[in-house]
């Protein structure tokens, strides 16, 4: 069992373009979920533009979230087309806690 505390550091990166409504909440619900688990999260968001590299960056849509690198969803990560365009989370639009929190305990797991 993984156990988070604060001695735990994680970087997360929300990808997005400007006016994404979807921003931030995501960064609302990432600093929730990190400080409940109590994990020492750096939280950045970083705005792309359709002239990045979509795929180096790993940008599937805006908003992306980045945990140490890896996309928050593995579905996604596997399968998921690199595009300028919008991300919609089921059901709200954004990532839900319970993804987020999947996601961390993952990254903190090394299962990344």
């Amino acid at each position: 069992m993984i156990t988070a505390g604060y001695a735990s550091s994680l970087w997360i990166v929300v990808l997005g373009f400007p006016g994404c409504p979807n921003i931030e909440p995501t960064i609302q619900s990432l600093t929730s979920v990190a400080a409940s688990l109590q994990v020492n999260a750096a939280i950045t968001c970083q705005f792309v533009s359709e002239a990045d590299d979509l795929t180096k960056i790993g940008f599937r849509g805006s908003p992306t979230v980045l945990i140490d690198g890896a996309d928050i969803d593995p579905d996604v990560r596997a399968n998921g087309e690199c595009n300028y365009g919008c991300r919609l989370y089921a059901p709200s639009g954004t990532p839900s806690r319970e993804m987020i929190s999947s996601a961390i305990l993952r990254a903190l797991a090394g299962t990344d």
